[in-house]
């Protein structure tokens, strides 16, 4: 009885409130939104979804809430005449309900969706976005953003009420009407809904929407915005950078975000704003397009100009460290020296080891720079080794016969700070890898070598990692982040590269030449492709049902047969998953994680990397896939060393590896 008579007192109360905002043409007050969040929340814990939606959407049908005279300032501490400094400024009634506005809508699409049809879930969510009396408008209803202080260069991930929209526009197969609504409202002078607009052209994979919405975005915003639709914009280039969907208009997106909070800042600056860090993105995503000029001119932003003196306060030499490591990694030297001045370029060039006028290295693709200036890069043969001390600190290449069960060092990296993802062209004589400098990033740092292990001779072929031969040899398959993220096929000779998916990852080349592999992660959801070049087609491994696997991780590799692929999944588990006949997959029960890239040679054998303990070094173990006791370190191995990572050579008989110092 109490809580059909709750029930009743809450309907009456909604429908009171719904009745009286029917007759209300005025923009609702900041404590009448309060009240309707409040009957929303209470109509939903009670299964009233219809009018908990009602409630929502009657109360922001005019945009976000005004200010009324009732609405009580903040309480300011003072000590007498003086404000107090030392705790910071209590938010404001606006400032609360625009943070409430968000974060219950979300909650309560959560309990709608419980039972709720999804459609009206997306109508109700898509009126608070688009509110009808407000049709040349859009909202987007995001609290701002917070940088870490720890990592001030990383804009993390702020939710708003259009990725709810989107979220629940996909849910009722309702993409299609979301762009119709758009269509049909005034937007040409609304930054945010032009950005909604671009974000559902994204949705369709239209991109002459995309291009439209870009372009407004841009004429609207010579005139101007505010700090709210700025920091939004820049949310959305950054989603669209990491999804690797069209560098162009993201960069784009965050060189106009970047722009107008350095206008925006000059008038209301905030120790916290995001304004210089937007400009470091757009630097790096015109980068990563392969317009350095513009890259150049952002960065110098993001300095503030050119560095003048060689004296600068402790609070730019944060940015002046970053800057030259943008510069200097990709080779800009000259650039580097008029932006950074002859006393810090001097520095980056001895930490990126430049030197003009060497023949010993070349550069990747994108176009050099006119000095010519190039990146040192060096593999000495083991006989040319002249201090065994010094060489001890270096990363190796090592061969491993199992024949005789003995190691020989190949030749030391004096250069690198990381190598890995060694793989054996068909015929024996060239090897390749992934590696980067000191100072550099692991992985989007790296740039794939050649190198022919007779003489050890170097060729740089360009921004990479996990490359793979083809089985003529004339051909790798890898992945980069630039110029696009994705899994790239280059053809050595030419040095011509393709983008073969922008969403996959980790690709292998099969030993019958025919087909490539790779991962895919989309929507926070694993798959694992297969790109059949003959046929030129694309297939998930696992047919129209989900991955089994919560993760896929790199370094998989194709049995001699072409017909399975042994990978690590969920847990560091290894799996046989067969690709061409309808099995499920085979869990190999052995006794250690594998923690590197896997090697599998044309008669069976396979090796993995792991530690027989923790308190052990990486070794290599043969994996043994009918026996699991079987499984165990190989022998012959440096003993005092690292066994980082590995490939088979042709013969089937012996190994190469590389070999890292022990870990201090």
């Amino acid at each position: 009885m109490l809580c059909l008579f709750i029930r009743r007192i809450v309907i009456m109360t909604v429908a009171a409130m719904l009745a009286t905002s029917t007759v209300a043409t005025a923009q609702p007050t900041i404590e009448q939104v309060n009240q309707a969040l409040d009957l929303a929340e209470k109509a939903a814990s009670h299964g009233m979804n219809d009018l908990s939606m009602r409630a929502v959407t009657r109360s922001l049908r005019f945009g976000p809430p005004t200010v009324s005279k009732a609405t009580t300032p903040p309480v300011i501490r003072h000590f007498g005449a003086r404000v107090d400094t030392s705790r910071p400024l209590p938010k404001t009634a606006k400032e609360v309900v625009d943070r409430r506005i968000p974060a219950t809508v979300n909650r309560l699409t959560e309990v709608w969706s419980d039972s709720a049809d999804p459609n009206d879930v997306y109508v109700t969510i898509r009126s608070i976005v688009l509110p009808a009396e407000r049709p040349m408008q859009a909202f987007i209803y995001s609290e701002p953003i917070r940088l870490d202080p720890l990592q001030p260069d990383r804009i993390p991930p702020v939710p708003s009420l259009v990725d709810t929209l989107l979220k629940w526009a996909r849910k009722a197969d309702q993409i299609a009407d979301l762009n119709q609504q758009l269509e049909s409202r005034d937007l040409k002078k609304s930054v945010t809904g032009m950005l909604v607009g671009l974000l559902v052209g994204l949705e369709l994979d239209n991109f002459d929407v995309v291009q439209k919405y870009t372009s407004g975005i841009a004429e609207m915003a010579k005139l101007g915005m505010n700090r709210q639709a700025a920091e939004f914009l820049a949310t959305v280039g950054i989603k669209l950078r990491r999804d690797g969907r069209s560098t162009k208009v993201a960069a784009r997106l965050l060189e106009i975000a970047g722009q107008g909070l350095q206008r925006i800042d000059q008038l209301d600056s905030r120790k916290t704003s995001i304004g210089p860090t937007v400009m470091l993105l757009a630097s790096r995503c015109w980068f990563s397009a392969g317009d350095n000029e513009k890259g150049v001119s952002l960065l110098s932003d993001f300095l503030g100009g050119p560095v003048k003196s060689d004296f600068v306060p402790a609070s730019n030499t944060r940015k002046i460290n970053i800057a030259g490591k943008e510069l200097f990694s990709r080779g800009l030297v000259n650039e580097g020296r008029e932006l950074l001045g002859a006393k810090h370029s001097a520095y980056f060039e001895r930490r990126y080891q430049f030197s003009v006028g060497t023949d010993t290295a070349e550069v990747d693709w994108s176009p050099p720079s006119e000095s010519g200036e190039q990146r040192l890069a060096r593999a000495i043969l083991s006989s040319d080794i002249t201090s065994e001390d010094d060489a001890a600190a270096q990363i190796w290449l090592c061969s491993l016969d199992l024949s005789t069960d003995s190691s020989r060092r190949l030749f030391a990296f004096p250069d690198f700070q990381h190598v890995a993802s060694p793989a054996v062209s068909s015929d024996g004589s060239m090897l390749c890898f992934e590696a980067s400098f000191p100072g550099e990033a692991i992985t989007s740092g790296s740039r794939i070598y050649v190198t022919e292990l007779a003489s050890g001779k170097l060729r740089c072929l360009g921004r990479g990692t996990l490359p793979s031969w083809s089985p003529g040899g004339k051909r790798i398959v890898f992945s980069s982040f630039s110029p696009t993220r994705g899994v790239w096929i280059s053809r050595l000779s030419a040095g011509d590269s393709r983008l073969i998916d922008r969403n996959g990852w980790s690709a292998s080349w099969s030993p019958n030449g025919s087909m490539i592999a790779y991962s895919r992660f989309i929507d926070r959801k694993w798959d694992l492709y297969v790109y059949d070049i003959i046929e030129n087609q694309y297939f998930s491994v696992f047919g129209d049902g989900p991955c089994p696997f919560s993760r896929i991780n790199n370094g998989f590799q194709w049995s001699p047969d072409s017909e399975t692929l042994l990978l690590k999944g969920s847990g560091l588990q290894l799996v046989e998953v067969p690709v061409l006949r309808p099995q499920a997959p085979r869990s190999l029960q052995v006794k250690f994680s594998p923690e590197g890239p896997l090697a599998w040679n044309s008669q069976g054998g396979i090796v993995a990397i792991g530690r027989e303990s923790k308190s052990s070094p990486e070794r290599l173990l043969k994996v043994d896939r009918e026996n699991s006791a079987a499984s165990a370190a190989i022998p012959g191995q440096f003993a005092d060393r690292r066994s980082t990572a590995v490939a088979w050579m042709p013969d089937a008989q012996s190994l190469v590896y590389i070999s890292k110092p022990a870990r201090k």
